[in-house]
């Protein structure tokens, strides 16, 4: 609930501090990944959101973000894929 509470006031650094705290943390990873898509570090984003999905293979919405990061990239062929390999996750979810 602090790492929610430090993201929505916008208190990225303190965010950052607390979901290093955990690696076993897939929320953690999350919040750091769209810090980092936020802030514009794609790259980044895309590292820390793969992190979450080896840590929850199901969770399409990880996937999703990784595909989301790659579009503002403009890598869109890449994009579309890993967009497909989330719908294959959860096909019947998709936002």
């Amino acid at each position: 609930w602090l790492i929610a509470r430090h993201f929505a006031r916008q208190e990225f650094d303190e965010c950052r501090a607390l979901a290093g705290e955990d690696p076993m943390s897939e929320y953690g990873y999350q919040v750091r990944g769209t810090i980092e898509r936020m802030e514009g570090d794609h790259d980044d984003s895309i590292v820390s959101f793969e992190f979450a999905n080896q840590l929850n293979p199901l969770n399409h919405r990880n996937v999703a973000h990784v595909g989301y990061a790659l579009m503002l990239q403009k890598r869109f062929e890449k994009a579309l894929e890993i967009f497909e390999r989330a719908l294959e996750l959860k096909a019947d979810d998709w936002r």
